[in-house]
Formats: structure tokens, C-alpha cells, sequence
């Protein structure tokens, strides 16, 4: 699985969601990755990381990213996570290539006697989605107030 990371805010006010920035890269080690995270300038940012990933968070932690933490998850969390975001509009900078390929394939399973649609994603093609789930599944997320779409270049 590629190393997968979005940078996000959110206003919740006006139920939107900005995304401005991504990372989608295979074969990366802890420390790179950390490398990454620093020359971003995310380091100080909290950082919510898949739970499964635990000793990689404590690498992480001590290779200077401390606000990295875990996704609480649970039954039924990735479907509340899904409902989460879709409750706002999303707003991806044109440079998140990767983002923007995710939300175009992001489908769900079809039972294959009715043809129907399932209420189940397909566990395909959906790195940066888990990762927005991830996000917008954590309290404390931040109103933004007054915040330029020019800055994203729309």
C-alpha cells in the first residue's frame, strides 16, 4: 500500500471541506516519511494515522512528528465515517491529483443477483478517502472563518 496523507481543513459552519494538499507515494520507510511530514511543514500539525499502524506512529513520534495519533475505530466506523463526509461539500486543489482520481472511482459493491446498489464501499482505490474519513471522524475539528477560496487557486 502506498504511504497516503491529505492536509485539510474544514469550516464547519459552511460544511465544507478544503483539501490543498496530498501525499501518495509507494515504498517509503518511517523515517522518510517523517522527513516528509517535516519539509511540509506538518510536523506540528495533529496528524490522525491509521490505528493498524501502531509501531509506525511511535517511529513517527520519535522521529520528531509528536502530534501523530491513532483513528479511533469501531464497528461500523467506516460507514460513519462516510456519512460524516458526506454531509459536506468538498473543495480539492487541482494539484491533489490523487485525491481527485479517488473521488471519481470511489464506488460501492452491487449485488450481483439484483444488480442493485449495496451500502458497502469497494475496499479499492480509496487510500486518501480513508484518510479524510479518518480525519473527519476525529473530534476537534477547526473552524475556518473567512477563509479565501484564492488561496487553494479556485
Amino acid at each position: 500500500d502506498p504511504t497516503a496523507m491529505l492536509a485539510l481543513l474544514v469550516d464547519e459552519e459552511k460544511k465544507i471541506i478544503y483539501i490543498y494538499d496530498e501525499v501518495y507515494q509507494k515504498g517509503l520507510l518511517n523515517s522518510e516519511i517523517a522527513d516528509l511530514i517535516k519539509a511540509r511543514g506538518w510536523a506540528r500539525q495533529r496528524i490522525i494515522a491509521d490505528s493498524a499502524e501502531q509501531k509506525s506512529i511511535a517511529d513517527l513520534r520519535s522521529l520528531g512528528v509528536p502530534n501523530i495519533q491513532p483513528v479511533k475505530k469501531g464497528k461500523g466506523s467506516i460507514m460513519a465515517g462516510i456519512q460524516k463526509v458526506n454531509e459536506y461539500q468538498i473543495i480539492v486543489d487541482p494539484s491533489c491529483k490523487f485525491t481527485i482520481a479517488e473521488l471519481g472511482q470511489y464506488v460501492y459493491k452491487k449485488d450481483k443477483a439484483t444488480g442493485l446498489y449495496l451500502n458497502q464501499p469497494v475496499d479499492a482505490n480509496n487510500h486518501l478517502m480513508d484518510c479524510l474519513r479518518y480525519a473527519m471522524g476525529q473530534p476537534q475539528n477547526k473552524i475556518i472563518k473567512g477563509l479565501s477560496k484564492g488561496i487553494f487557486g479556485f
